[in-house]
């Protein structure tokens, strides 16, 4: 009898002990819901969920490009990556206009895109996106036009969007069009917008706009702007550089949730502003002197953001290691921040697909573009 009492309360402390164990893990993350809107608050550090495997090692794979000899195998440039559910990777290469098809080996399977303005054609490529029933989606900047090839690479249809105004744009399975805008409404000022059009190009839904002041012969760097990406059911997410707020937008273009990370502003002082100049000054050279570079007070709290096939929200923060690694913050669907991880700043996260994460490199060691993969190893 004694042995049943002793076992039953073992397993009594062991669920106390759990539960408290959760409710310690996650007693910072706030839920509020106004309406149907629900808005997660979330704290500084990423809290462990539960029985989740959410501390994650970044373990390298493959890289694509090193080796030169390879017939058509190396870019000369390299805008965009997407990944396929068998893991083939796309390269979007706008100097060479040429979409280039790997196996997940990294080894070249076939390529197509051809320059010119003609059905099919390409001008300016500038992303690329794979929906899940295996269509190839190129958004081309300079035409401001979706093209669309089957599986294969071979052109299907055209999607125009030349009378909207110029921007990122991208486009869901149902021929809506996402774009983060610049209009000058007045000779001082210009509004940024992000704005849903429907397939007829009728303007649905402005989420965010902001007006800001033109000032003559001043180059503002960090200048605000939207990071927004689709998951493979159509939902869309976003983010406006300056606030740690990520939206989660439904298929029928309504705010459902808004998820919040507690963040201390990064301070951008007369070190830093010293750092960044000797960071950018190849693209600063041939600058007018008369040209004055202006600085934000701080660094913005994002400067990317992605989705994963399982809803995963990746964002890039504006926050350093010591040895200047950036750090990129991962939130479930739910909206709980439950992990981070660091990469070199010159290696941009451009797709994650069947816990890999693959890496854009705009230069590497040997001069040319590369493409790096990581596999995301999840522990408890």
């Amino acid at each position: 009898m004694r042995k049943k009492i002793f076992l039953l309360g073992g397993i009594i402390l062991g669920l106390w002990m759990s539960q408290l164990f959760l409710a310690s893990s996650l007693s910072d993350q706030k839920i509020d819901k106004q309406g149907e809107l629900i808005v997660v608050h979330n704290p500084e550090k990423p809290q462990p969920i539960n029985g989740w495997k959410t501390r994650v090692r970044l373990l390298e794979e493959l890289v694509i490009g090193l080796n030169q000899d390879q017939t058509d195998g190396w870019f000369a440039s390299l805008n965009d990556i997407a990944v396929d559910k068998a893991g083939h990777i796309y390269t979007l290469d706008p100097k060479d206009v040429k979409i280039r098809v790997f196996d997940a080996q990294g080894e070249l399977i076939r390529t197509f895109g051809r320059r010119g303005q003609g059905p099919g054609e390409l001008q300016g490529p500038g992303s690329i996106r794979i929906w899940p029933n295996g269509q190839i989606v190129i958004f081309d900047v300079l035409l401001q036009r979706f093209n669309i090839f089957d599986k294969k690479g071979n052109f299907q249809r055209s999607i125009k969007a030349e009378r909207l105004p110029i921007g990122v744009m991208k486009l869901d399975s149902r021929g809506n069009i996402y774009q983060a805008q610049i209009t000058r409404e007045a000779p001082q000022s210009e509004t940024i917008r992000l704005v849903r059009y429907d397939s007829s190009l009728n303007q649905k839904v402005i989420y965010h706009t902001q007006t800001r002041k033109i000032e003559r012969r001043v180059l503002s760097l960090y200048s605000p702007g939207y990071y927004f990406d689709l998951s493979d059911d159509d939902y869309f997410f976003w983010i406006f550089s300056p606030q740690y707020v990520v939206h989660i937008v439904d298929p029928q273009g309504k705010i459902i949730k808004k998820i919040i990370r507690q963040y201390k502003p990064r301070p951008i002082d007369r070190r830093e502003k010293t750092k960044l100049m000797k960071k950018w000054a190849f693209r600063l050279k041939g600058l007018p002197p008369s040209v004055k570079i202006k600085f934000p007070d701080f660094y913005p709290a994002a400067s990317g953001l992605l989705v994963d096939d399982a809803k995963r929200i990746y964002i890039r923060t504006g926050e350093e290691e010591k040895d200047g690694r950036i750090y990129y913050d991962v939130f479930d669907f739910e909206g709980r921040y439950f992990t981070r991880f660091s990469l070199p700043p010159e290696e941009e996260v451009k797709a994650v697909k069947n816990d890999c994460l693959y890496c854009l490199i705009k230069e590497g060691e040997s001069g040319w573009p590369l493409v790096k993969r990581y596999r995301l190893d999840w522990k408890l």
